[in-house]
């Protein structure tokens, strides 16, 4: 944990996003487990839903929930590498309507399965 604080501070500090997007970026990491919306991200930055869904956009290439969703399934890959939590529990705790939606966006983005994953990361 201590490895992946340290890894986000140094993304902070070298990234050439606009401070109110790596506000947005850092609430995001840290409420991975909470239900999050474009609506809370505007307020937390003082912006229109809009303005910042342009704004975030525009500095990562990734639209809010692109960018929440792809956050989730980094932390769930760590849970997996980290934990014996099933995937259904993982699926749950991040907040992934379905383990289907889930399964079927880990495997796009990771090429396997969530279950194959582990295997692959344990052996």
């Amino acid at each position: 944990m201590q490895d992946d604080f340290i890894q986000r501070v140094h993304r902070c500090r070298t990234s050439s996003l606009s401070q109110p997007v790596r506000a947005c970026c850092e609430y995001i990491s840290l409420h991975l487990e909470d239900r999050l919306s474009l609506s809370m991200l505007a307020r937390q930055t003082g912006y229109t839903e809009n303005y910042l869904s342009k704004k975030f956009k525009r500095e990562t290439s990734l639209t809010p929930n692109e960018y929440i969703r792809r956050q989730r399934l980094e932390q769930a890959a760590f849970l997996l590498r980290t934990t014996q939590d099933d995937v259904q529990n993982i699926s749950e705790r991040l907040q992934f309507c379905s383990q289907s939606y889930f399964a079927d966006h880990f495997r796009r983005y990771f090429g396997v399965t969530p279950t194959e994953y582990r295997k692959q990361e344990t052996h």
